[in-house]
């Protein structure tokens, strides 16, 4: 929530600062760094899950080889692109004036905090450090919110600063971690690593495939912004990102990274398993219908009132909404298909969302514009979640859908709910020291 708040407060300083024409680029910008972390960490939640998968069937030593072997690699990948970009970018001069290339540089920098933080939140999560890696972000947004606040007062706010205030928290940030860390590294420190190779051979077996997967899934959505500019302008690329940061906003508020992982480590338990399985898409689901109206009511005269230039995201931002209780459905079978290793079925999901979303990119948008791309997304997600709904129903050997479940309210929901009041209120009264 602490994320969230000063979230909200640096996208306030950088929307109402930068011009449309800035903020378009500031997203072309990310979308280029997104795209080389993708490449970067490659492979990792085959690896993530494999280390949890290990740790919660007891064998630690090949659990710890493992977790060095993948963070070795992210850390070379992200030195070799930190340098790509530092030192390359002035071989651009020809083309891009001292400005761009100095944007370039600070940008290079978040290659090699995106690398240790990758191999910290792993170690952190096996732990159920939860509390912890949410600590950071919030660390991460209070420290972009003081730099952003200082200029916004006494200087002024481009796309320098803006980048200058995305390196610099996550450095800073990172120093939160170390004492967490160490202490979710002690379990292993009496342990001796596997020593033998084990990466490959998890790769090739069913690596490879999320590694296709996840080419195919990020494909799109990183050449978006690039298809909007060429055929809409770099305006418009502003326009769709704010309304799909304001879904995205939203949708950061559900815990799906923590339903990931404690599902991952009660693999082994199929009582248990069904519950998380159960619990988790039904509450979801209905948490998605609830804030989505929450935000139709509150949103549209929070951008008239602060961020009025982009009154015209509004529109697409009501359709786009629709996508929010469609994939909170979809979660819960697409994580178990991830931790029960359907991994070639998940390549052929993105294979095909991938075949019919560039078509349907290039099309829609050259067509209609802005709007084209919002129904792209609309009409994708209608498209996969059946075919995701229907493959999972094949295997349902640990966990089932029960759709009656997911409608009906028993006598295990007032249970539920008075145990999630219960502990809620007793936080509450710990965290203000109330008796």
């Amino acid at each position: 929530m602490l994320s969230k708040i000063f979230g909200l407060a640096n996208t306030f300083f950088i929307v109402s600062s930068l011009t449309v024409y800035q903020y378009g680029v500031f997203q072309l910008l990310l979308s280029t760094y997104a795209a080389f972390v993708d490449l970067m960490l490659i492979g990792s939640p085959v690896v993530s899950n494999e280390v949890f998968r290990l740790v919660g069937s007891g064998k630690e030593e090949k659990a710890k080889h493992l977790f060095f072997e993948h963070s070795k690699i992210c850390a070379l990948i992200g030195i070799f692109f930190w340098s790509l970009f530092f030192f390359g970018s002035s071989s651009l001069s020809y083309r891009y004036g001292p400005d761009f290339i100095q944007l370039t540089k600070i940008m290079s920098f978040l290659f090699l905090s995106e690398a240790i933080l990758h191999a910290m939140k792993l170690l952190l999560k096996l732990r159920l450090e939860f509390k912890v890696v949410a600590s950071r972000s919030s660390i991460a947004k209070f420290v972009q919110f003081f730099i952003l606040g200082y200029c916004f007062f006494f200087s002024n706010i481009g796309l320098r600063e803006v980048l200058i205030s995305l390196v610099v928290p996550m450095f800073i940030s990172l120093l939160f971690l170390v004492p967490a860390a160490i202490r979710a590294y002690r379990p292993w420190v009496g342990i001796n690593a596997l020593n033998e190779r084990i990466l490959l051979g998890i790769i090739f077996a069913h690596g490879k495939w999320d590694i296709a997967r996840s080419l195919f899934s990020r494909l799109t959505s990183r050449i978006e912004p690039w298809i909007l500019k060429l055929f809409v302008g770099t305006e418009a690329v502003a326009v769709f990102s704010v309304a799909n940061m304001i879904v995205g906003t939203i949708k950061d508020y559900f815990p799906n990274n923590t339903i990931n992982s404690l599902a991952a480590l009660a693999i082994g338990d199929k009582a248990k398993s069904q519950r998380i399985f159960s619990y988790g898409m039904k509450y979801l689901f209905l948490l998605s219908i609830a804030v989505s109206i929450a935000a139709l009511i509150a949103v549209p005269p929070f951008i008239r009132l602060f961020f009025v230039k982009y009154d015209v995201a509004l529109p697409l931002f009501y359709i786009l909404l629709l996508n929010l209780p469609i994939g909170m459905l979809a979660f819960m079978p697409s994580i178990y298909l991830q931790i029960l290793k359907k991994q070639k079925f998940l390549l052929y999901h993105s294979v095909i969302r991938s075949a019919a979303e560039i078509p349907l990119l290039l099309i829609l948008v050259r067509l209609f514009g802005l709007w084209g791309m919002v129904a792209k997304e609309i009409l994708i997600k209608l498209v996969m979640f059946p075919i995701t709904l229907w493959y999972f129903s094949r295997y349902q050997n640990l966990v089932s859908i029960k759709w009656s479940q997911l409608f009906s309210f028993t006598e295990d929901d007032k249970i539920f709910l008075k145990n999630m009041y219960l502990n809620l209120a007793s936080l509450i009264k710990m965290k203000l020291n109330i008796k």
